[in-house]
C-alpha cells in the first residue's frame, strides 16, 4: 500500500477558521438512554442529587474527632469510649462504622480497624488520627458542594458529561 504524505500544510489560524466554519449542531431530539450509543449530547448531563448524599468512610473503622487522638502513641495510648451506633461522634468518643455507611455527625476522621484495640465498649488509640475530614481526605469521602474544587464526588448540578460528547459505552 502506498504511503500518503501531507502535501499541503495550513496555519493554526486557518485550521481554526475551518473548524469554526463547520455547521452548528443539528436537530436536537430526546432519546432513551438505551438508544444513546453513538449519539452526541446536545446539552451537558448533570447530577440531580448529591453523590454521595453524606460524608462516608471508605474503610471499616472508627470515625471520631481527630483532636481527640492528639498525643496518642505506642508509649501513650489513649482510651476512648465507643458511642452507641448511629449517634454523633462527640468529643473524646469513637464510633464503629462500616465502609460506605454515613459518617456519624461530628466525626472528622476515621481510624482503620487495625489501628486500634477495641474491647468492652472502648477503643485504645496508639497514633493520632489522619484528618480532619476537610483536610487530609484519608479513609473517608466527603459530601460535596458545588463550590468544592474536588472532581469527586459530585454535587447536585455537576456535569457528568459535556455537550458534544459522543457516547461510546
Amino acid at each position: 500500500m502506498a504511503r500518503r504524505n501531507f502535501i499541503e500544510r495550513i496555519t493554526l489560524d486557518a485550521a481554526l477558521a475551518w473548524i469554526d466554519a463547520a455547521p452548528a449542531r443539528g436537530t436536537v431530539e430526546e432519546a432513551a438512554l438505551t438508544a444513546a450509543l453513538g449519539r452526541v449530547l446536545a446539552e451537558p448531563v448533570t447530577f440531580g442529587v448529591d453523590r454521595p448524599p453524606f460524608d462516608l468512610p471508605l474503610i471499616d473503622g472508627y470515625p471520631l474527632q481527630a483532636d481527640a487522638t492528639l498525643g496518642a502513641s505506642d508509649s501513650n495510648p489513649l482510651s476512648l469510649p465507643l458511642a452507641p451506633p448511629g449517634e454523633a461522634a462527640a468529643t473524646h468518643f469513637a464510633a464503629a462504622c462500616r465502609a460506605g455507611a454515613p459518617l456519624p455527625p461530628g466525626a472528622d476522621a476515621v481510624l482503620p480497624i487495625d489501628a486500634v484495640e477495641a474491647s468492652a465498649g472502648m477503643v485504645e488509640v496508639s497514633e493520632p488520627a489522619p484528618g480532619p475530614v476537610g483536610a487530609a481526605g484519608q479513609f473517608y469521602r466527603r459530601r460535596r458542594s458545588q463550590e468544592d474544587p474536588l472532581p469527586v464526588p459530585s454535587a447536585c448540578g455537576d456535569r457528568t458529561a459535556d455537550a458534544a460528547a459522543r457516547s461510546s459505552t
